[in-house]
């Protein structure tokens, strides 16, 4: 993990390479007092709010769902390509060529559909997805009617099957939400038995997992806004959504307590092939009030020690400073003489 500071909402990460590839400007050691001529500009010392935060290195991935099934036994005739987003209406399989379609809802389908079966929460789903599709158009409750298997048979029209006017539990499955397809796990052309895998289906919003460390979990916690930092360079405002057990993750520098945490991103128009994807993830931990000068204004006092120059008169003075955090073109000073509206010397343009 690296820390990262950011002040009126913008943020740079800054490694010790970068800092003193910056800050060498000046030379290692004090330079005396130069004149002050028409090329010296300067810009004031402002203040704002300094926020703390820490980055942690985390993938962007399609989260994995159950797996698809076969209802019945059979020779595999046709399955989605990895990458269709399955809806209702939308055939999951075919199985010697009689197709399984996705329905929405929450209760699996679990016993054959027909007039005269006791009324259950499962024909209210049935129902419900017929009249979405158009084919059913009287109440929607618990009892199969005759309207249901009319509806059933327009159905069984429109797939190309045999209209009988009732359904195996094999010919639907039931989604409480539209279906990503990751992978097929079996085969074209491949036999299988009831309850073969196969399909493997994702969601289809892309979630970020990260490893928190312990102690620093409450930077984490569930409901916790953060801010995820693209591949392409954009960047994406997140939320905590779910945090695992502490586990252990080995490092070079020994065995870690990490929490496994989930962040769901705001929708974003990303390229699919973008996940899985590496990402980094800002934490915010504190806030607090800081003055800065832009990072041209620092000079080199010393291999450890910087400062800035100010105008006196006809010349200028260099002034020691405490270097805090760097922010987005800017860096966070402190020490006797800075204050806000302070004029520092930077380069001229």
């Amino acid at each position: 993990m690296s820390r990262a500071v950011i002040v009126a909402g913008a943020l740079v990460v800054v490694t010790a390479i970068a800092a003193t590839a910056v800050l060498l400007r000046g030379g290692a050691r004090p330079a005396p007092t130069r004149p002050a001529g028409p090329a010296v500009a300067t810009a004031p010392v402002t203040s704002g709010r300094v926020v703390s935060e820490t980055n942690v290195v985390g993938t962007l991935r399609y989260p994995a769902r159950r797996p698809v099934t076969a209802g019945r036994g059979g020779v595999v005739t046709w399955l989605p390509k990895a990458g269709v987003v399955l809806s209702p209406g939308d055939v999951v399989a075919t199985i010697d060529a009689r197709p399984t379609v996705l329905l929405r809802g929450a209760m699996p389908a679990y016993r054959r559909f027909h007039v005269g079966m006791t009324h259950g929460r499962d024909v209210r789903q049935l129902e419900a997805n017929l009249a979405a599709l158009g084919f059913f158009a009287g109440t929607v409750d618990e009892h199969f009617s005759r309207e249901t298997a009319i509806a059933i048979k327009r159905w069984q029209t429109q797939l190309g099957v045999r209209p009988t006017g009732e359904l195996d539990a094999a010919a639907i499955r039931f989604s409480p939400t539209d279906l990503r397809v990751g992978r097929r796990v079996t085969p074209l052309g491949a036999s299988v038995v009831p309850g073969a895998e196969l399909l493997e289906t994702t969601a289809r919003a892309r979630v970020v997992r990260i490893d928190v460390a312990q102690d620093e979990q409450p930077l984490a916690r569930v409901g916790r806004r953060v801010v995820v930092e693209l591949p392409d360079g954009r960047t994406a405002r997140g939320r905590v959504t779910a945090a695992s057990a502490p586990r252990q993750r080995r490092t070079d520098a020994g065995t870690t307590l990490v929490v496994p945490t989930t962040i769901a991103v705001r929708r974003l128009r990303l390229p699919a092939g973008l996940a899985p994807a590496t990402v980094t993830v800002r934490l915010r931990s504190t806030v607090r009030a800081g003055l800065t000068v832009p990072v041209q204004a620092l000079v080199a006092l010393a291999p450890d020690r910087f400062g800035v120059e100010v105008p006196a008169g006809t010349t200028t003075r260099r002034i020691p400073v405490r270097v805090g955090a760097f922010v987005a073109g800017r860096v966070e000073i402190s020490g006797p003489g800075i204050a806000r509206g302070t004029r520092v010397v930077v380069p001229a343009t």
